[in-house]
């Protein structure tokens, strides 16, 4: 019977289960659709007040059992946004999730099943599913939420967390692209139509805990749990101005029925009054960051600013003991309070439309440039001084995710104009030294942010680039036309800025409502080929990831025009060619001369043969490449600048061999 069934024996299944479902999405989805397996597993385990064997929990659920469980669920929906819409079992376990959630968690086993709990919801918000029940996880969170500090079994930043991502899906709507791009159920349009007024006095709590929290900078711990707490209410911060500007979707959007859903139309702009004003979030950064709590965070992630690969793989998988759970979950809680920190504060000093009063006041303008300098400083004393901290240990594919993440939102905020002066050469090689190694360890579903940072035009500057203002770079053109250069790797591009929390790249700009699972990669089916074509270009490699060596392997690339081309195409594609062969010349030989003794910087941490085999096999390129008048110059300087650096032509032939 299965109110006898061992729990060993369930927890064993709904692991075995998990396994199978994280290795294949096919697996998963045979499994999502057995008639009875996993609606009997969230029966046996999930029901409130089931007993196992001969005990009788206290909690209302077995809590080993369950956990189990709901991580099985949270791998299934993960995979797929066909498995993650069942109504079996995703929209009938709510109310169970519900009972879970609604009893105090007496000990850490039990506070993980409620985490859980809160994960899997967060997971079909992710789709933009299971947003009706928005008012009963407010009404469960309310005593968590009036809370100023976090406390032993607190959810405080789990449930903001889950509540970010509501507003996630109300600013797709906000700001879709195209008027008729979202289509939502009744339900789902009554819910977000009052997300707002429900969230409203959340987020004024929030603000007020931000600044009354960190303002006592002598008392105020910079331990995991507040690093936590301070950017899950940041990140929420954010994502509610953000969603209710300039036209307030949450509160004042109309709906008109058709018969294909809800269709979302235009707010009265008239109407809108912020919630939270510019001034708060700009208190709010300031009480943050004088806390400490900023410069803690960058301690963990500034130390592997320069490293431009991950090694020894083989650790990736090793079981960390209690100390080292405790220091990723700090790791984890600092990248996170980066991420949240700068995005707010880029959006506030970028001016990036979350906020319906223009530039804001002259003080409000000053305040936010004096925060966002005070934390240039910080940034570029961390650059300076990353000699000093251990050498960095190869972490795993989710430490290195939050560790690029966080990296990723600095060298955004630094690439702003208003953050790096033109004159100011130093700081500007160490954003591009660190923008080039993070670069190169960017790894598939990462697409959206090397998009991001192959966009920024400071990174790839030269000095003898004469092109009008907003024309790419060369360098900057080229590589951006690889990262969609075919069917299959727009669709990735696409994929990776929905899974990024963004629209997306096509009209339809629908975000969430369109993103088809939380993997890394993509599904794609490539079209069928006729006889008489030739080679399909959508099963070309993708560009993600670089290598380390990137920059330098574009000097080692070929120029191969079309058979079909004409004299002009030929001529045209190589001087295109020979732009982008002079611009990398120019940035490496930049690079190298302004560090080349630094020995954690991006350029030294390729060997003297590697630079030497590619900078080589720059000569191999048309003479109409080489005929540049630039061209001789930058590879005599930058060759003697390698050579320079070794203690004999032995060295080099042995770094070559490698």
């Amino acid at each position: 019977r299965q109110s006898q069934l061992p729990e060993e024996i369930t927890s064993s299944i709904c692991a075995i289960l998990s396994m199978l479902s994280l290795r294949s999405p096919g697996a998963a989805c045979a499994i999502a659709q057995h008639e009875t397996l996993l609606p009997q597993l969230v029966n046996i385990s999930l029901t409130p007040g089931a007993s196992y064997g001969e005990t009788k929990e206290s909690f209302i659920v077995s809590p080993s059992v369950a956990l189990s469980s709901l991580v099985l669920l949270c791998t299934l929906a993960r995979q797929s946004r066909t498995v993650a819409s069942q109504t079996e079992p995703f929209a009938s376990i709510m109310t169970n999730l519900f009972a879970i959630l609604g009893i105090p968690a007496e000990n850490e086993m039990e506070l993980a099943v409620q985490k859980s709990c809160l994960i899997l919801w967060r997971i079909l918000l992710r789709y933009g599913l299971a947003i009706p029940h928005l008012s009963t996880f407010i009404s469960l969170a309310t005593p968590h939420l009036s809370i100023k500090n976090e406390t032993e079994f607190s959810l405080t930043a789990d449930y903001l967390s889950a509540f970010t991502n509501v507003c996630e899906c109300a600013k797709i709507i906000t700001r879709s692209k195209t008027q008729s791009s979202v289509r939502l159920t009744g339900d789902q349009a009554d819910t977000l139509a009052m997300a707002g007024a429900w969230l409203s006095p959340h987020v004024r709590k929030c603000a007020e805990f931000l600044s009354e929290q960190t303002s006592n900078y002598s008392s105020f711990s910079t331990d995991q749990s507040n690093m936590k707490l301070v950017g899950a209410r940041l990140r929420f911060l954010l994502s509610y101005v953000a969603a209710s500007a300039p036209t307030d979707i949450l509160k004042l959007a109309a709906i008109e029925e058709e018969t294909s859903g809800i269709k979302i139309s235009g707010a009265d702009k008239s109407s809108f009054v912020s919630v939270v004003s510019r001034r708060t979030c700009i208190s709010s950064l300031d009480a943050v960051l004088k806390s400490g709590l900023v410069e803690s965070s960058l301690h963990f992630v500034m130390m592997y600013a320069y490293v431009s690969e991950w090694k020894d793989t083989s650790r990736r998988h090793n079981v960390a003991d209690a100390d080292s759970k405790g220091s990723l979950r700090q790791e984890a809680s600092a990248c996170s309070l980066l991420v949240a920190f700068v995005s707010l504060l880029s959006n506030i000093v970028n001016n990036e439309s979350i906020f319906d009063d223009g530039q804001g006041t002259a003080k409000e303008t000053r305040d936010a440039l004096s925060i966002a300098s005070d934390f240039n400083l910080m940034v570029s004393f961390s650059l300076r001084t990353i000699s000093h901290f251990p050498p960095p240990e190869a972490p795993s594919l989710a430490r290195a995710g939050w560790i690029d993440a966080a990296q990723y939102s600095i060298v955004k905020l630094l690439c702003s104009a208003k953050q790096i002066a033109p004159n100011d050469g130093f700081e500007l090689q160490q954003v591009r030294a660190m923008a080039y190694a993070l670069l190169g360890r960017l790894q598939v579903g990462d697409e959206a942010m090397a998009a991001v940072l192959l966009s920024q035009d400071i990174l790839f500057t030269t000095p003898t680039f004469k092109g009008e203002e907003g024309e790419a770079l060369p360098l900057q053109a080229m590589l951006l036309r690889e990262l969609c250069n075919s069917q299959k790797s727009r669709g990735q591009l696409d994929h990776s800025f929905k899974l990024h929390k963004g629209h997306g790249i096509t009209t339809a700009g629908n975000g969430p409502f369109g993103l088809e699972s939380l993997r890394s990669e993509a599904d794609y089916v490539a079209p069928p080929r006729k006889a008489d074509e030739g080679v399909n270009d959508d099963l070309s490699d993708p560009i993600i990831p670089l290598g380390k060596c990137w920059l330098w392997q574009v000097l080692s690339s070929t120029v191969s025009p079309p058979p079909e081309a004409s004299a002009q195409q030929r001529s045209m594609l190589l001087v295109d060619a020979a732009a982008v062969i002079i611009s990398s010349l120019e940035l490496l030989s930049c690079m190298e001369d302004n560090f080349g003794s630094s020995s954690r910087h991006y350029t030294a941490q390729i060997s003297a043969g590697t630079k030497l085999y590619h900078l080589s096999n720059s000569c191999l390129f048309p003479e109409e490449v080489l005929r540049d008048e630039q061209f001789e110059s930058l590879f005599s300087s930058l060759f003697v600048c390698i050579t320079s650096e070794t203690q004999g032509s032995t060295i080099v032939r042995a770094s070559m061999a490698k």
